[in-house]
């Protein structure tokens, strides 16, 4: 489609065909049950003796892998991830959740985000994004780095992330400066706020959070220890524990390239 009301019909049209879709599962299922449960019926019994055959089963429908997703997504079990950058996809989306009856986890990048933070924290949906990228292509123009201090101040749920191999690996910078530049601008945070943005609240939008993004008895304990401060660009990753068992230790291992061979290291 050409048009931002063309993608929205074929969203919808797409979400229809999976509403469909569960609904002929639905079907079957109620029918299989009363199968199974008409089985030991004495008429049935009687019916097949007389026929000479028991009587079929019901038949299923046939199955179709990309209705199966969206079908995930209708009952909860799938937390959908919305990319998306302007305020209007973003409500467009909302609307069409609405209209489904499902719930959306999470918008990434969503660079004016800040515009209906309101409406996203009331929504209860997380808001994926890069602390001062932006303006790379039209849709994506109109960002400020004060965005994820105006949502974590709104009652949102805000996620520091990076598309970037080199940014991931220093989402604590990234939230440092998103902190920074929602201090600079008068909005009241903690520290507290910007570790958040970087460890429960994405766990939360995986729905992991019941296992790890924060230090409670019974989660997984991956851990990080800091040389320094954790929002500081001097600080070093002294020590990784992952699940509970150490991975890597700075005074111990050289110096790797990549935190996946940090993963490889001391155990």
């Amino acid at each position: 489609p050409s048009t931002r009301m063309g993608n929205l019909h074929g969203q919808r049209e797409a979400f229809l065909g999976a509403q469909s879709y569960l609904r002929s599962w639905e079907k079957y299922a109620r029918e299989l049950a009363a199968f199974e449960d008409a089985k030991d019926d004495p008429k049935t019994k009687k019916e097949a003796r007389k026929t000479g055959r028991p009587p079929p089963p019901p038949k299923p429908p046939n199955r179709d892998l990309g209705k199966e997703t969206l079908v995930g997504v209708l009952v909860g079990d799938i937390l959908p991830q919305v990319h998306c950058y302007r305020a209007d996809d973003m409500l467009s989306i909302l609307q069409l959740a609405d209209e489904f009856g499902f719930s959306v986890r999470s918008f990434h990048h969503a660079v004016e985000a800040y515009k209906i933070r309101d409406v996203l924290a009331a929504e209860g949906v997380a808001v994926s994004t890069w602390a001062d990228w932006w303006g790379f292509k039209l849709e994506a123009f109109d960002g400020i780095m004060e965005n994820v201090a105006l949502l974590e101040e709104a009652g949102a749920r805000p996620i520091v992330h990076s598309d970037s191999a080199i940014g991931i690996q220093r989402l604590n910078q990234e939230a440092a400066k998103a902190y920074y530049a929602g201090v600079a601008a008068g909005i009241e945070l903690s520290e507290d706020d910007a570790i958040r943005w970087v460890t429960v609240n994405p766990a939360w939008a995986l729905g992991i959070d019941e296992l790890t993004g924060s230090l409670e008895v019974g989660k997984r304990a991956d851990i990080v220890v800091w040389s320094g401060h954790p929002l500081s660009v001097y600080s070093h990753a002294d020590q990784v524990y992952v699940a509970g068992h150490r991975h890597f230790d700075r005074s111990e291992s050289p110096p790797v390239w990549s935190d996946f061979e940090a993963g490889q290291g001391v155990r």
